[in-house]
């Protein structure tokens, strides 16, 4: 069986959609919004000064955005960044649904969905590393499915650099991609790979061939290291204990170590407490917020993550599945930042839409509804689709469902069962940084699992139809 055909006539059609969506997300967003951590981007790579405390792509982009035009204003340098933003995702989506499908109406249902995906029109006029992880994940997926029906070089060596792309837009990227990779590859195989176990250790090794790319382009570009992934987790985890608390952020600022006040100061907050959000970070150092050149937190921050969760277990539990609700929808939830729709303070772009009217017209229609914590936006229907729990329990309902049924899977059920996974291989990292409930985190698995309810919805017809008419042979979707 041959990869799914890419120049196929109706496959243009389908390119020439992903295109005209992507410009006009650009046309209504123009220059693009940049977030806190964007314009922290912008800084490192207007200074030269470029650390690991964000990955090191966007800060990339940016500086050759600087070096080849340098004589453009702000905002045209800004709208340059966030044309390739929206290109890479949208064309990364044709790629991916022309990779699931070689069934024409698949093919354009799944197309027309993620265009007609209203949170990703606010989600994706963000220009920030989430945005183009997301699409870079896309892309590695598009190249998994295409192998598991070719088994070629080619895609192989396509996974290789899509994961080592996706590593560079996200600190937990290489650890989903991990988790994500044998088990897609047992769902979605095909008989002519299915017996070989050297099929499937090339696309896992690709993996880590792109994970060990990343690492050494990060290395090279690095200027200073204020931060490593190990010391991320407990500075997330121990920032969303004791943002919880009573004391003041600011008191903290200043810790050596947290031995200083002991493992369970941190979880004296826990009780009845509402999570703040993450608006302030707490670093381990002698020296203010953000130390220019000093590496954060402890040298064995896993062991001491390990020694808070064993000293204080009822906590630690009662921690993570507050962090969990909130990263699913359940209890508290910001669809976007606070500070989603204007620029960071500080930076000098500045909004000037090439299609205001319509900025407006979403802007005043549905920008209210989805930044709403009222229960009489919650249970509009319109809004659903921003809560992860509903389309992750929908899609495991259905799954479910077709999983206890005797017959071989088909090749629809697969693909939703392999997104179905991918999606928690974006949360389970997440499990470990507990960063609270906004949609950017979550963006990626959210729409993954509503595109499994998608496939899984045409599988069940596609059963149904079949046992209408038995008589008629329903093709592979492939064909």
């Amino acid at each position: 069986m041959t990869a799914p055909t890419l120049r196929h006539p109706f496959a243009w059609g389908l390119w020439a959609c992903a295109l005209g969506a992507g410009l006009l997300l650009f046309l209504i967003w123009y220059p693009g919004i940049i977030t806190a951590d964007g314009w922290f981007q912008w800084r490192e790579a207007i200074s030269g000064r470029i650390t690991n405390w964000h990955p090191v792509w966007v800060t990339m982009v940016i500086t050759m955005i600087l070096k080849v035009a340098p004589g453009l204003s702000p905002n045209s340098q800004l709208g340059i960044e966030f044309l390739a933003q929206s290109m890479t995702i949208y064309l990364s989506s044709c790629l991916f649904v022309l990779s699931i499908s070689d069934n024409r109406s698949t093919r354009w249902i799944m197309m027309v969905a993620f265009v007609l995906y209203y949170p990703l029109w606010f989600a994706l006029a963000l220009v920030y590393k989430d945005a183009w992880f997301f699409g870079f994940l896309l892309l590695t997926l598009a190249f998994f499915f295409r192998y598991t029906r070719s088994g070629s070089w080619g895609d192989v060596l396509g996974i290789a650099v899509a994961a080592g792309l996706t590593i560079l837009n996200r600190h937990t990227a290489g650890l989903s991609l991990i988790l994500l990779s044998p088990v897609l590859l047992l769902i979605i195989r095909d008989e002519p790979f299915g017996g070989s176990w050297r099929t499937h250790a090339k696309p896992i090794a690709a993996v880590i061939v792109g994970w060990i790319i990343a690492a050494v382009v990060t290395k090279l570009v690095l200027v200073v290291k204020i931060a490593n992934f190990a010391n991320l987790i407990l500075l997330f985890d121990v920032f969303g204990i004791v943002s919880r608390s009573s004391a003041p952020i600011e008191s903290f600022a200043h810790l050596k170590t947290y031995q200083e006040v002991g493992h369970k100061a941190f979880f004296q907050g826990l009780s009845g407490l509402a999570y703040n959000g993450m608006s302030d970070y707490l670093i381990f150092s002698p020296d203010s917020i953000y130390p220019p050149d000093r590496v954060l937190a402890t040298k064995n921050a896993l062991w001491d993550l390990a020694s808070l969760s064993r000293t204080n277990p009822g906590e630690w539990i009662e921690f993570k599945v507050l962090m969990l609700m909130q990263m699913l929808g359940i209890s508290r939830y910001d669809f976007l930042y606070t500070s989603s729709f204007w620029n960071a303070a500080g930076s000098p772009f500045t909004a000037h839409p090439l299609l205001p009217g319509v900025k407006a017209a979403l802007m005043e229609r549905m920008v209210p509804g989805l930044v709403s914590t009222s229960l009489l936006y919650k249970i509009k229907l319109w809004n659903w689709p921003i809560y992860h729990y509903i389309p992750l329990t929908a899609s495991l309902i259905l799954n479910s469902v077709m999983l206890m049924c005797p017959r071989r899977l088909s090749p629809y059920q697969k693909s939703s069962l392999a997104l179905l996974w991918a999606g928690m291989s974006c949360l389970i990292p997440f499990l470990l940084l507990s960063p609270g409930g906004t949609f950017r985190y979550m963006m990626a698995s959210n729409v993954l699992w509503w595109l499994s309810v998608l496939l899984a919805l045409m599988a069940l017809s596609q059963s149904l139809r079949k046992n209408l008419k038995p008589a008629e042979q329903v093709g592979h979707p492939g064909k």
